[in-house]
């Protein structure tokens, strides 16, 4: 590691400790106490279990990190799930360095933090923090194998901590399913002769990160699938509506 790229990895270091310090701050100064949904997730924290309600159990898990971390305060509910907003940037810088792009990462980094999205949602505790932060391991892992594939052993493992991440996100909010369902895609854009072990390192990643949402599918499965069903609903709901607006807007 040389002294330059040493002395960078610090100054970002700092530079995200800093940016996380102001938003504590920010949201310190606001006033305003948990959101209902807030005040739900630190409630089932209190009792962790393999899956609740309407989400699965990486919000819980991560609340109670924090508060043990941080304590039962405001900022100790909250804490580390703001952190998972910087750290998806983080990652992000990270992944500009790792191709000889820094510039292109700390805009790529600064950009992510600046958006309405992070900017609100890092400052409260949302599924949205941990699912973005392992979206984006997932995504740098992909491309670093899409890339660079390494051989033999390596060439397993790499994908296999590309599972890890898909199933962190995959327990934190069922959309990166998402995700899985868009390495199809790098799948069929594959050059004809590497599709074959493109395919057996695709199947690799999809199977620890399904044995890793396993526990919570068992979960859901003993209690008549309560976030599955929720998740349905709220789709459905959501599709419905949609529609009603198009329709009136249609009409206008």
């Amino acid at each position: 590691m040389s002294a330059r790229w040493r002395q960078g990895l610090w100054a970002g270091l700092l530079f995200w400790l800093a940016w996380w310090a102001v938003r504590v701050l920010v949201m310190s100064a606001s006033g305003a106490g948990l959101h209902v949904d807030e005040a739900q997730y630190w409630w089932w924290s209190t009792e962790l279990a393999w899956g609740y309600y309407s989400k699965p159990p990486m919000i819980a898990a991560l609340i109670h990190g924090s508060t043990v971390l941080f304590g039962d305060g405001l900022v100790g509910v909250r804490a580390l799930g703001m952190a998972c907003w910087l750290g998806a940037s983080a990652l992000i810088w990270r992944w500009g360095v790792s191709v000889g792009a820094s510039r292109a990462g700390w805009v790529a980094a600064l950009l992510l933090a600046a958006t309405p999205l992070s900017g609100i949602l890092g400052l409260v505790v949302t599924t949205d923090g941990p699912l973005v932060l392992c979206w984006v391991l997932i995504m740098w892992g992909t491309w670093t194998l899409w890339q660079d594939p390494p051989e033999g052993a390596a060439y397993v493992g790499r994908w296999a901590l590309v599972g890890l991440a898909f199933g962190l996100a995959l327990l934190s909010k069922y959309t990166a399913l998402i995700a899985g369902a868009s390495w199809l895609l790098l799948w069929w854009w594959s050059p004809p002769q590497a599709r074959g072990r493109w395919f057996a390192g695709l199947c690799l990643a999809s199977a620890v990160g399904l044995l890793m949402l396993a526990p919570n599918l068992w979960w859901n499965a003993s209690n008549d699938w309560p976030t599955l069903q929720h998740t349905l609903d709220i789709t459905v709901r959501a599709a419905e509506g949609d529609g009603v607006a198009w329709g009136r807007h249609l009409a206008s």
